[in-house]
């Protein structure tokens, strides 16, 4: 118990190295109602700070210290080690054992004007086989004029350890208005952010644990991560290498699908689980734009592990804008992928596998350039873009011979702006079809597929944007045993903002696809609608319907489908994401094999770092 008007003493002495002289401490004395400090000048050593009484705060600072404005943050280490070379000798290599105790404070004294801060820490090594004995020094210790210095540093890299600690009293720990249940809980948090950076790049990583014991219910008491996560330059969730900004994500999906296949007979359900690491890079300044995103995707069908699967895609892009008028890209694409059983050529018929195959799997390589010349503003704007892709198919290949293809195609767009956020546009887009193989006795499905679209877009307003275009379409098969296809088509869709935390949806678009195998060639029409609600920050919901109609040209079969899905999104941290949903399937079809419904429920974990 501290006396009012009682003064204390402090000394110290301090064996350094190369001196084996003593150090007095002076002392200068600070006098308050019921509180005496003691900060005693250590010669060249700086100086420390005693406290004769302490009071703790629980304002939402979590565990500070606080005496008359000066706020105490004190931490410990202990770290126990090997090393199997501690002198670092070529030779005469000795090992040993080795404990550290770091015990370390740092009083923060600030107003609205001026803050300054101490950090001190001493470092005890204990080891146990060398004969030099434990050592006692002081490591460290800085004077800093604002928060950002003071901290502990090696190399070039800044630590800023903490540790929280909180007790609190739950008197219904399982939330049941019947057989409630309390307990004592205390809850220890320690934590570091690591800092390495210099002029060019900066990098920070946050760490911490949580630990939680329960007084009253043993089973509740957990030892969890609670969160890791790379931040750069203060805005979060990218990393920086010189000018280089690297995207880290992963996603984590669980799946449940009652009808794999998508099968109208021999129905196999299955969970799923989806890994799916993705890392994006970004190279950009005012001119140019560069990224590369590569991601893979790693299956497993728990109960048909014959599904089970590795997708990846690697994108490159790079924009140029040398003027505000004149625009460029250029895209490099490859992909590895596959083909689900049920989906393809195995439609219908996914469930029936007598020869036990694998999924189809294929690859892709693809280029593509964009020129665009007219600023955005500009009464005319005019774009030319051309994409070649091949595809070849990697294994069935009794099968799947004659589906490698190559895509040539040439498009060109005129843009005329009629007000400032409405502009009218012309486009004529033809694609080159070539199949590599052609199967004996079938005719060639080469093709060349042209359209000619007039259309319009708009921006009117900060709740409507939208564009429609609707022309013409024509597709010439080189193979006179094969009949040409010509039509209407259309592409519309329009966004629909009512609030600043609510979107709508709206698109159709009647095309031409590439034949699975039955036909030549599917008309398909689809209607979409989607809305999307942000209910709080961190929680949103979205709700997706679909409708189409698919005629496999020439034969009878005509399908419609129908899709719904729901999806609830909690923002859990900046860093990761959690959502659910369930999603249904149907199709009907005038041939009986290819009808089917699937229930697909949903839960993903979604982490951008």
């Amino acid at each position: 118990m501290l006396r009012r008007n009682k003064t204390t003493q402090a000394k110290k002495s301090l064996n350094d190295g190369g001196m084996n002289g003593k150090f007095e401490l002076d002392r200068k004395l600070i006098r308050s109602r019921n509180l005496v400090i003691s900060i005693v000048l250590c010669g060249v050593t700086g100086y420390s700070l005693a406290l004769d009484k302490s009071s703790f705060t629980a304002g939402g600072v979590g565990g500070d210290i606080k005496i008359v404005g000066i706020t105490a943050l004190p931490s410990m280490k202990f770290i126990t080690r090997h090393d199997d070379n501690i002198y670092e000798s070529a030779s005469n290599k000795k090992s040993s054992l080795i404990g550290i105790v770091e015990p370390a404070v740092k009083p923060l004294l600030e107003d609205n004007l001026i803050a300054l801060t101490l950090d001190n820490s001493i470092e005890a090594g204990f080891y146990d086989n060398s004969s030099t004995g434990p050592s006692l020094a002081l490591d460290k210790s800085s004077f800093t004029a604002d928060r950002s210095g003071g901290d502990i540093k090696i190399d070039a890299v800044s630590a800023y350890p903490s540790m929280k600690f909180i007790t609190l009293h739950d008197d219904n720990l399982t939330s049941l208005s019947t057989n409630k249940k309390s307990s004592s809980i205390g809850s220890v948090e320690p934590a570091v952010k690591l800092l390495p950076g210099d002029n060019t790049k900066t990098l920070k990583l946050d760490y911490s644990i949580a630990a939680g014991f329960y007084e009253n219910s043993s089973a509740e008491s957990s030892l969890a991560l609670d969160k890791s996560s790379f931040i750069a330059d203060g805005t979060g969730g990218d990393i920086k290498f010189g000018g280089v900004t690297v995207l880290p994500s992963m996603k984590i999906i669980t799946r449940h699908d009652d009808n794999i296949y998508g099968s109208t007979s021999n129905k196999k359900s299955s969970p799923i689980v989806i890994v799916n690491p993705a890392v994006k890079l970004l190279l950009e300044d005012n001119i140019k734009a560069f990224t590369l995103d590569y991601d893979i995707e790693l299956g497993s069908y728990i109960d048909s592990s014959d599904d089970d699967y590795i997708d990846q895609k690697l994108l490159g892009v790079f924009e140029y804008h040398p003027t505000t008028k004149l625009k460029t890209a250029l895209r490099l694409e490859y992909l590895d992928q596959h083909d689900p059983r049920g989906t393809a050529r195995t439609e219908g018929i996914g469930g029936i596998n007598p020869l036990n195959l694998d999924p189809d799997e294929w690859h892709s390589y693809g280029v593509g350039g964009l020129v665009s010349y007219g600023s955005p503003n500009a009464t005319g704007r005019i774009e030319f873009e051309t994409s070649y892709v091949t595809k070849e198919y990697d294994n069935n290949r009794q099968f799947t011979f004659d589906r490698d293809r190559d895509d040539f195609n040439l498009r060109g767009a005129f843009y005329y702006r009629i007000r400032p956020k409405t502009r009218l546009l012309f486009e004529v887009n033809q694609t080159i079809f070539d199949y590599e193989n052609d199967r004996a006795g079938v005719p060639s499905l080469d093709s060349t597929e042209r359209d000619y679209t007039f259309g319009i877009d708009w921006d009117r307003t900060a709740r409507t944007t939208g564009y429609a275009k609707l022309g013409y379409r024509e597709k010439d098969f080189d193979s006179d045993l094969r009949d040409d296809v010509s039509g209407y088509t259309w592409q519309s869709g329009a966004r629909w903002r009512p609030r600043t935390y609510s979107t709508v949806d709206l698109s159709t678009e009647r095309r031409l696809d590439e034949t699975n195998g039955i036909g030549d060639s599917i008309d398909v029409t689809e209607y979409k609608i989607s809305w999307r609600h942000d209910w709080r920050d961190h929680i949103s919901s979205s709700i997706n319907l679909l409708y189409g109609e698919d005629e496999f040209d020439p034969t009878i079969r005509e399908d419609t489908r129908f899709e719904a899905g729901i999806n609830l999104n909690y923002n859990w941290r900046r860093w990761a994401k959690i959502s659910t949903g369930y999603h249904y399937e149907e199709r009907d079809s005038n041939v009986d094999i290819f009808d089917y419904d699937r229930n697909v429920f949903e839960l993903t974990l979604d982490l951008s770092f």
